[in-house]
């Protein structure tokens, strides 16, 4: 009740202050907390822009203009970092578990010190890659929509079809960063193609395990999970354990997308 007599101008300077964790549990209380925030989400979005996110983040995605700034800009953010930092844990577990077999405690704790430091290094360019494919994302569905038949029958028609818009997103990156940007996506390639191919030690019993692919992932279904999905896709295929569940999850992504196999397609699409 103290916090909602108070002027508007000290419930601005309380709020900025907070984490967006608080505001958001704070949001949660009562319709009149509720209320509160939502009649502050434009000094704290701006706060947030000036004095918490990264130079990297704001320039990616730049703030919506004051009228018009709300939580969503900041909940977009969080959820993107939360899938850059899951993502970039994956990769350098990779590298650590299955390229350098640091399998134990001992060996792992050793190379910790390289761990931090390849993660601290994945998370920019994670970030980067992400906001390349969302907007590629929007190019190619825009030019799909625009030219699908009636019947709304049509294929990804990816890589030159929208060269043009695929150069000018390049085009706000700095060199440097295109050529790190680059390299980590050979990086997520060769993950994501070791991942999704069974393994060479196969066990006669396997070959008869139901959902078992032998088949390893074609290039066309990672180049369309990449496009439509981007690196969250990316990340939730590779979250389970064995080749069976990553290659069930891979085929329950590509089923969303086709009028054939799921009713809800069209808005996978645009998701």
């Amino acid at each position: 009740d103290l916090l909602l007599s108070l002027p508007q101008e000290l419930r601005i300077q309380i709020l900025v202050n907070l984490s967006l964790d608080d505001i958001l549990s704070l949001r949660r209380c009562s319709a009149a907390f509720n209320q509160l925030v939502k009649s502050c989400e434009s000094p704290v979005v701006r706060h947030h822009v000036r004095n918490i996110l990264t130079d990297l983040e704001v320039k990616l995605y730049p703030a919506p203009a004051p009228m018009e700034a709300d939580l969503n800009y900041l909940l977009n953010l969080r959820h993107r970092e939360i899938v850059v930092r899951k993502l970039a844990k994956q990769m350098c577990d990779f590298v650590a578990i299955d390229v350098l077999k640091r399998n134990n405690a001992r060996r792992r704790k050793e190379f910790e010190p390289r761990y931090r430091h390849m993660y601290s290094k994945m998370l920019p360019l994670l970030l980067i890659l992400g906001q390349f494919f969302e907007s590629f994302r929007k190019s190619v569905l825009d030019r799909c929509f625009a030219n699908s038949s009636p019947d709304k029958k049509f294929r990804l028609v990816p890589g030159t079809t929208v060269w043009d818009e695929q150069l000018a997103i390049m085009d706000q990156y700095k060199k440097q960063q295109l050529l790190d940007c680059y390299h980590m996506y050979g990086f997520i390639l060769q993950v994501f193609e070791r991942k999704l191919r069974p393994p060479r030690f196969n066990q006669l019993l396997n070959r008869f395990l139901p959902g078992y692919n032998r088949r390893p992932a074609s290039t066309k279904e990672i180049e369309t999970t990449l496009i439509l999905g981007g690196i969250d896709a990316v990340r939730q295929i590779l979250l389970p354990r064995t080749y069976v569940e990553r290659r069930r999850a891979l085929s329950t992504f590509l089923g969303g997308l086709d009028p054939a196999m799921d009713h809800r397609w069209e808005r996978n699409w645009r998701r």
